[in-house]
């Protein structure tokens, strides 16, 4: 299995325990000019350099800043997190598990499958939190979701490909988010897909909106 994805902020901390080591040295420098800046710069000492020819870098064994296991147990927290959001919603098994893990690193943006998803739950969720009317408005948005299927389905058949080929199913989701009216906005947003069905699903939302759709945010 590959080794675990650790994010810049917990990489930083291994510095100083890399410097102890006798593998990395630190200089403080200065700018140039008028107004001088202290920073700090890091390169390989000899030592460093034999171990990374070696491989020993591979194998190397530094003990765990507390930092870095603080910001890993928060990561895991935010993974669970997500992962039963989405569990609620029967919606685990729509995003890759590379995805979920990497979407607990807050100094990366998540993966556009996660970022879909959990747009979508959420969105959801706020709206059965207003009584009688939210819930009114997640079955409506649902209900829309259900149309953009039936149409993704019978566009799959006429063109001999798997529904989620033509349309994954992040971006469907998406697109009953954003509601875009027109084929020229579907294919900005990433609808790849003949005119004519372009038109007839932009046709799709623009009826559900004059049926008493209530658009997301509106």
């Amino acid at each position: 299995a590959p080794p675990p994805r650790r994010s810049t902020a917990a990489l930083r901390e291994f510095i100083g325990p890399l410097v102890s080591a006798g593998f990395v040295s630190r200089t403080t420098c200065r700018t140039q000019g008028a107004h001088q800046r202290a920073y700090e710069a890091y390169s390989l000492t000899a030592s460093g350099q034999a171990a990374l020819a070696r491989g020993d870098a591979l194998r190397m064994v530094l003990p765990v800043p507390a930092a870095v296991r603080m910001l890993e147990e928060q990561a895991a927290a935010k993974v669970e997190e997500h992962k039963a959001a989405l569990a609620r919603h029967g919606m685990l098994d729509k995003v890759p598990a590379s995805e979920l893990c990497a979407g607990s690193d807050a100094s990366e943006p998540p993966g556009p499958v996660l970022r879909a998803m959990l747009n979508w739950v959420r969105t959801l969720d706020q709206y059965r939190k207003g009584g009688p009317a939210g819930e009114a408005r997640a079955a409506r948005l649902e209900a829309l979701y259900q149309e953009l299927q039936a149409w993704r389905l019978e566009q799959a058949k006429l063109l001999r490909l798997s529904p989620e080929s033509l349309v994954p199913e992040h971006l469907l989701r998406t697109i009953a988010y954003v509601q875009p009216v027109s084929s020229s906005a579907l294919i900005e947003a990433g609808v790849r897909v003949p005119q004519k069905a372009a038109e007839q699903l932009a046709a799709t939302i623009a009826a559900w909106k004059a049926a008493g759709g209530t658009a997301v945010g509106g």
